[in-house]
């Protein structure tokens, strides 16, 4: 049979011996420690004297045991700190516990300790009562309610603050959007109505001319073209619109109470005729057409020109005092007085802004 035993600390002893059959013990004990040899040899001793050995080995061991002070850094005997068995075990076996002895604790603040020193007394009491428990459970649930409320609360809160502003961005977006879909709107109007005047700029129109049956529109354009000293080679067609008179817009049906006769020039000589035509001052009687009304040559104008053309003399020549508003290469211009700068309009939105400015000025 073999027996081992252990000292741990600052002993660091091992004690390892043999009892043969006759009760004699045969081993070496190695104990490090006051007042015990270092090497003892227990050949001859019996088992009874083995005993007392060991008895007085645990004795000094005990007495031996001692712990480092965490401020000094002094060793000092478990017996003279006044520390238990249990305690010693805890402090051996939790981490970062800062020890201190009675003199060092003693100069500094008592600060309480990270761990809990087991009460054996106290083990089998766990206070399980349910008396103990409805109050805590109580007041546990109303602290839970109250987080729940305050929570929700908040939540909603946030919510509706993020709605509210994610639904005022919709709003802004929607508006911005009907703004860009009018701009490109009237952008592609624009665009079209000037590829469509685009290709008139090489017609032009007589008007005044009062419509008969059986009309000869070209003989018309001869005498036109004598009358005001220009070539009639330059004439490719002569033609009068048959234009409904629902179709046809107000300002043609101020100006003119018959469609105006259109003529198809050649390539560069509508301005010559429309320049020669200011300098001649000829009516309808002149050119052997009936009555005594004035004629006039202009540019073929679109629809939407005509009218822009129309409401720019309405609004600035009538109601401002605008001396000149004409038509030239597909764009409305207006001067006030000789002395003040053209104004070109390209289309009612620019009329209305002008306008309005005038109005604020008088």
């Amino acid at each position: 049979m073999e027996i081992a035993q252990n000292f741990m600390g600052p002993l660091a002893t091992n004690t390892m011996r043999r009892i043969n059959e006759n009760g004699n013990v045969v081993g070496t004990i190695i104990v490090n420690c006051e007042g015990f040899p270092e090497t003892t040899t227990l050949d001859s001793l019996t088992a009874a004297t083995y005993s007392t050995h060991m008895r007085n080995l645990s004795h000094h061991a005990s007495n031996a045991l001692k712990e480092i002070c965490g401020k000094c850094n002094k060793w000092l005997h478990a017996l003279c700190a006044g520390l238990t068995s249990n305690q010693l075990i805890t402090l051996n076996s939790t981490e970062a516990i800062d020890w201190k002895c009675r003199t060092c604790a003693e100069g500094t603040k008592s600060r309480r300790l990270s761990c809990i020193m087991p009460d054996i007394e106290d083990e089998g009491d766990d206070n399980t009562d349910p008396e103990f428990l409805i109050p805590d459970n109580n007041m546990t649930q109303q602290i839970l309610r109250e987080i729940r409320n305050e929570i929700k609360d908040i939540v909603q809160f946030e919510l509706q603050r993020s709605l509210k502003y994610y639904s005022d961005k919709i709003d802004d977006y929607e508006e911005r959007m009907k703004l860009y879909e009018t701009r490109i709107k009237r952008s592609k109007i624009r665009k079209c109505n000037q590829l469509e005047q685009a290709q008139l700029s090489q017609q032009l129109e007589v008007c005044g001319v009062k419509e008969v049956e059986r009309e000869d529109t070209m003989e018309i354009i001869k005498n036109v073209a004598s009358k005001i000293n220009t070539d009639i080679s330059d004439v490719i067609k002569a033609y009068r619109k048959k234009v409904p008179a629902h179709k046809r817009t107000e300002s043609k049906r101020i100006e003119s109470p018959h469609n105006p006769i259109t003529v198809i020039l050649r390539n560069g000589v509508r301005s010559a005729w429309l320049e020669a035509s200011k300098k001649v001052k000829f009516s309808a009687r002149d050119i052997g057409a009936e009555g005594e009304q004035n004629l006039y040559l202009r540019e073929s104008l679109t629809p939407a020109t005509a009218y822009l053309l129309w409401k720019t003399k309405s609004e600035l020549k009538v109601r401002h005092g605008f001396k000149y508003v004409w038509c030239k290469n597909g764009t409305v211009l207006a001067r006030k007085s000789e002395n003040e700068k053209i104004i070109s309009f390209h289309s009612l939105q620019q009329l209305e802004v002008h306008t309005r400015k005038l109005e604020q000025l008088n």
